[in-house]
């Protein structure tokens, strides 16, 4: 049920878990029949059996300074029966997202990071074969560094592949084409 609603939701772009996360705010369905919020979503999700839920927004300090808390997610709640939650039942989730945002934020974070580093890494990799190619064309030819950069960006443009498909074909020649982009 909690996995169909949610998809529900995400389909429809309607629904208390979305609401809770755009507004950043507490969401508290008592009873799904009498809500005329999200129709669609309601209607829905009464198939399944949802009465009730709660929606609680998980909120990490804003970095960027425009406002004081940010709405990275929601935390929410379903019951099979209605006005399963009070202002209690709101006030022990909104405990509970508060711990639960910053660990999602700390794991984007991370996530993030480690992205751009396999990216820098990728990116000094094929620096590197570029300038140990331009050397090479260097030596085996009378060009400048300028002018060897020249010769595997004609080639590369003629060829339609990137410069460091080029360098790494110059420094490691093969009998095989060099890889073609899209």
């Amino acid at each position: 049920m909690v996995e169909e609603a949610d998809r529900l939701q995400y389909d429809l772009g309607q629904g208390p878990c979305l609401a809770a996360w755009a507004g950043a705010r507490t969401v508290r369905v008592d009873d799904l029949r009498q809500d005329d919020r999200w129709p669609e979503w309601r209607d829905a999700s009464a198939r399944l059996g949802l009465m009730s839920c709660i929606s609680v927004p998980m909120l990490v300090p804003d970095v960027t300074g425009a406002s004081d808390r940010e709405a990275i997610a929601a935390l929410k709640v379903y019951a099979d029966r209605p006005h399963a939650f009070d202002e209690h039942s709101e006030q022990v989730l909104s405990l509970l997202a508060g711990p639960a945002a910053l660990f999602l934020s700390n794991l984007q974070a991370r996530e993030r990071a480690a992205h751009v580093s396999e990216a820098l890494k990728g990116a000094l990799r094929r620096r590197s074969l570029i300038d140990m190619a331009k050397g090479m064309l260097m030596e085996r030819l009378p060009v400048s560094e300028h002018g060897a950069l020249q010769v595997m960006i004609t080639r590369s443009r003629t060829e339609e592949v990137l410069v460091s498909d080029v360098a790494r074909d110059i420094i490691e020649p093969s009998t095989d084409p060099p890889s073609r982009t899209p």
